[in-house]
This record gives structure tokens, C-alpha cells and sequence, in this order.
């Protein structure tokens, strides 16, 4: 296995311990979770440091580069035989071909005793035995530490430590967003950390992600998800039933539940024999987009029961307010002293979340909120 010229590889050590742990009893792991994880760092790294226990060395292949799954199922299976010994294989990206890899590493594992696969995916591959691995957001403090380890010269002191922590939460903490931020650290030295607390780009990248993962779903999970996303803590499947009264029946709708199980979108946690769900931090809060649509599906809530008024950020509020009194988008930046490309930004999210084609809706969904108050 050859090093790539990398930055260093920072946090998840839990992970990478994990991951050998499994590695040493179990011959599938699948490590999943949205894209801008760092499911494939993780993997490269957790294979570098296993591979002195693979006499057979350790292959990987890029599925995302695959344009035949033909092709690559039989340069993969030459590969492994042409191998002797332990040999670790590491399919990475396989939501892209998941039933030929599916179908690869199944006859791979039944014909080659000495093999084990480590494969990432934006799901699983579905397998028996196969050990998921869901990687979520870095903790607290190794978001913090990756955005200080890549913005050189704007080390934790220099970048705050509250701001920069604030900062790391509103990009989910997903190592692919805070490389973007230490990349915009680096590009301007003197722009200060705050400035990017409300800067739009963040949803942008997070809203990438969760786009990509929802490719992969079907009509119901989508549509499930467009109710749930932004529930807070866990919640329970009468709770889903109640947010979906138009949705699809009771056992297509588990069926929904376990399809973005399966997809990283939502997280399945036992307590007391009580089963309830979670949607993952990094996920939280975004309404879906489903592919072949020109408008997203309503926006989802953050009631107990799921069912409440559209979620905007505090700054999104405060567009929204002042496009309701008159201004433009350029009286908008003026006001709150930023960029009218942000404003735009904030107002194109605007719309898009609470489901509008218009800053006429948006001033009168303003003027309700108003008058309620």
C-alpha cells in the first residue's frame, strides 16, 4: 500500500481503533455515513495502520472512477488472486455501483479465505455478516483541532476558541466543510472567523451532502424525510405516523425508515426494548430537494410531534424581516453590513425552505408571523 502526500490525518482515533477491532473478526466492514464524512480518509488511514497484518498487502479501489462493472469485478478478482496470503481490499465509493460491488465482494469473500473487505459507501452493501459502521461528525474538540490544523498560522488562539467552536457546529462538523473554511481562513489572512459564521456557504456544502445522499433514496423515503428532517433529539415511529398522514402505509413506511436507516439519513437507537430514531446531526434541519422536482417538498418542523412552523436560521430571520419591509437584496447587505452576495445566498435558502417562488410570499408569511406575535 503506498502513502498518498496528504495533510496529516487528524482525529478519529476511537474510529480507527474500532475498525481494526473489526477488521480482526469480521471479513466485511462497511464504514457509511453522508458524503463529506471523511469515510474514505478514514479508511486510508485505518488500512494503513492494519497493514502490517496483511502478508498479502492491501488494494484499493476507487469505485467512483469505475465506468464498467464488468471490468472492474474482473480486474478486481485478478488482483486478489494474483495475491498470496492475508490481503485487506478497500472498495471505496460503492453507493455508485452498490449491487455489482455487492455482488463482487460476496463471491470474492466465498472464494478467497484470506480476504477481508473494507468498503465505504453512502450506504451499505447489504451482505450477511457484513459490520456497518455509520461515521458521523468529528467530536467537538477534533472539529476544532482539524480547522485549526488547516488554516497554518491561525492556530486555536488565533482563530478563538468559542468562535472557532461555533463555527465547526454550524458546518456540522463534517471534516469536508471545515476543510472549505480552513480554505477560505487561508485564502484571506485577515478575514476574522465570525465573518464566516453567517456566511451562507456552509448550508450550501451541507446541503450537497445530504442532496447526494438523497439521490440514492426512493419516493416514500424521500418524502419521509421531507417531515422528519429537522425533528429534535429522537423520536418514535407513531411520532413519524402522525408527521406522515399522506405518506405511504404502515409497513411501506418502516420500510421508508429502514431504507434511510440504511442511507445514513437517519439513526436507529434501542433503549429499555423501545426502538426510536435520530436524525444525524450533520442531516439536521435541511428539507429535501428530491431529484426530478422544481420545488423542494414543505419543510420540515422542530415540534414533538413534528409538526410546526419552517425552520430559518437567526440571520435568515432578520433577511426576511427586512425583506418584508421594502428593502432589496442590496439594502439588505448594507443593513446587516454584508456582502450582497450573502444576501442573495440567504435569500435564495429563504425561499427554498419554506417552500416559496417569491419575496412577495415571503413578505406576507413575515406579516403573519407578525401578527401572531
Amino acid at each position: 500500500m503506498e502513502r498518498r502526500d496528504l495533510p496529516a490525518f487528524l482525529g478519529r482515533r476511537a474510529e480507527i481503533a474500532q475498525i481494526r477491532r473489526l477488521l480482526g473478526r469480521s471479513r466485511l466492514v462497511t464504514l457509511t455515513g453522508l458524503s463529506g464524512a471523511g469515510k474514505s480518509r478514514l479508511a486510508e488511514e485505518a488500512a494503513w495502520s492494519v497493514r502490517k497484518a496483511f502478508a498479502g498487502g492491501v488494494h484499493t479501489v476507487d469505485v467512483s472512477q469505475a465506468r464498467d462493472p464488468a471490468t472492474l469485478a474482473r480486474t478486481t478478482a485478478e488482483t486478489v488472486r494474483a495475491r498470496d496470503g492475508r490481503l485487506l481490499l478497500v472498495l471505496d465509493g460503492v453507493e455508485r455501483l452498490a449491487r455489482p460491488c455487492a455482488a463482487l465482494a460476496d463471491s470474492l469473500l466465498r472464494g478467497a479465505p484470506g480476504l477481508r473487505v473494507l468498503a465505504t459507501g453512502r450506504r451499505s452493501l447489504g451482505l450477511v455478516g457484513e459490520h456497518i459502521l455509520p461515521v458521523g461528525p468529528l467530536p467537538p474538540a477534533d472539529a476544532v483541532a482539524l480547522l485549526a490544523g488547516r488554516a497554518p498560522g491561525r492556530g486555536v488562539a488565533d482563530l478563538h476558541r468559542k468562535a472557532a467552536a461555533r463555527l465547526c457546529e454550524r458546518l456540522g462538523r463534517m471534516p469536508h466543510t471545515i476543510e472549505l473554511a480552513a480554505e477560505r481562513l487561508r485564502a484571506d489572512p485577515d478575514r476574522a472567523i465570525e465573518e464566516l459564521l453567517d456566511d451562507p456557504f456552509h448550508e450550501t456544502a451541507a446541503r450537497t451532502a445530504l442532496d447526494r445522499a438523497l439521490e440514492l433514496c426512493s419516493d416514500d423515503e424521500r418524502h419521509v424525510w421531507s417531515r422528519i428532517a429537522a425533528a429534535p433529539g429522537t423520536f418514535g415511529l407513531a411520532d413519524v405516523e402522525r408527521a406522515c398522514p399522506d405518506g405511504p402505509p404502515p409497513a411501506e413506511l418502516l420500510d421508508a425508515l429502514i431504507g434511510l436507516i440504511d442511507k445514513s439519513l437517519l439513526a436507529r437507537e434501542e433503549s429499555g426494548g423501545a426502538v426510536r430514531f435520530r436524525v444525524p446531526h450533520a442531516g439536521a434541519g435541511l428539507p429535501s430537494r428530491p431529484p426530478g422536482r422544481d420545488r423542494p417538498l414543505p419543510g420540515p418542523c422542530r415540534t414533538g410531534d413534528l409538526d410546526g412552523p419552517r425552520v430559518l436560521t437567526r440571520r435568515e430571520h432578520e433577511v426576511a424581516e427586512l425583506v418584508a419591509d421594502g428593502l432589496s437584496n442590496r439594502e439588505v447587505a448594507e443593513k446587516l453590513v454584508i456582502s450582497k452576495r450573502t444576501a442573495e445566498s440567504h435569500m435564495e435558502h429563504i425561499l427554498a425552505k419554506l417552500n416559496f417562488s417569491s419575496r412577495t410570499q415571503v413578505a406576507a408569511w413575515v406579516a403573519r408571523r407578525r401578527g401572531d406575535r
